[in-house]
């Protein structure tokens, strides 16, 4: 599907005072649901394939596009705005983060380190500026490149209250072969599959008033026990894990033989229920 794009481009930089400002609500004060979303976005220093960074973008975008709920209010955090052209949703931003973007060790190589303190960075810097003008009660954190499920902000409304929810089941996407596969503990690998409220976040004594720039999705249950919290299982298949579009960053050459060869055989072409929960129209 191709879907026109026009951003409001919002720049911020790391010391406006904005970044310090925070929706100051009671614990006890109710206010509509509202689920923020933080999408991050690589640099294109580091990108093996630009074009094919935006091309992914726009299918998370459109998978935005068709939720069900309108609850939801969603910022991409980049260095470089992508070119989409027209577009026009009103609930999504880009914010321009004006630190210096993560860049490839000598000989080219990109280091796991480097990208994940990118995208905490950006995970951080866009949930301060969306929640300085917006009210949100919960936020998910949104790879650049995967897929919601067209109810999931709708599902999520209905959770409420919780400070935690984990999606533990969800589909890997091959967008190279066009086949989907179930996978039943895909918050081991998915990074966007952890639903916080925005009290778990608080903490006045923290710079910037937040506690953290980031939640580690393995580590999603050991941080609900510090914090005394209940983990919340996300009820349905939510997420879609987009795999072997050639940006993914592996940890070894295997692992990337072994998404390759997963797509190619273990995956469903034309899997029904994929097709009309996620609509990757895009790749088809």
């Amino acid at each position: 599907m191709d879907v026109g794009f026009r951003f409001r481009t919002v720049f911020f930089t790391m010391s406006s005072p904005i970044l310090t400002h925070r929706l100051e609500t009671s614990v006890d004060q109710e206010i509509p649901f509202r689920l923020g979303i933080v999408i991050p976005l690589k640099p294109r220093a580091i990108a093996r394939c630009w074009p094919e960074v935006e091309k992914r973008l726009r299918s998370t975008v459109a998978s935005l596009r068709r939720q069900s709920s309108a609850d939801w209010e969603a910022v991409i955090v980049g260095h470089e705005r992508p070119e989409f052209g027209e577009w026009p949703l009103p609930n999504l931003s880009f914010i321009t983060i004006d630190q210096p973007p993560s860049t490839p060790e000598p000989g080219g190589r990109i280091t796991r380190r480097s990208s994940r303190q990118d995208k905490s960075a950006k995970l951080a810097f866009g949930m301060r500026c969306l929640a300085a003008t917006r009210a949100i009660t919960h936020w998910l954190h949104l790879d650049a490149d995967d897929l919601l499920h067209e109810h999931f902000v709708t599902t999520v409304s209905r959770m409420v209250p919780f400070d935690i929810s984990v999606v533990r089941r969800g589909y890997a996407y091959y967008p190279c072969f066009q086949r989907s596969m179930c996978l039943d503990r895909i918050d081991r690998f998915c990074g966007s599959t952890v639903l916080t409220s925005d009290r778990w976040w608080i903490d006045p004594a923290s710079p910037g008033g937040r506690r953290y720039t980031s939640i580690n999705h393995r580590r999603a249950d050991e941080y609900a026990v510090l914090r005394g919290a209940r983990v919340h299982d996300y009820p349905d298949r939510g997420v879609a894990y987009v795999l072997g579009h050639g940006d993914n960053l592996y940890r070894t050459i295997g692992r990337r033989i072994r998404v390759w060869l997963e797509g190619q055989f273990l995956a469903r072409r034309d899997d029904a229920e994929f097709i009309k929960s996620f609509g990757p129209e895009g790749d088809r």
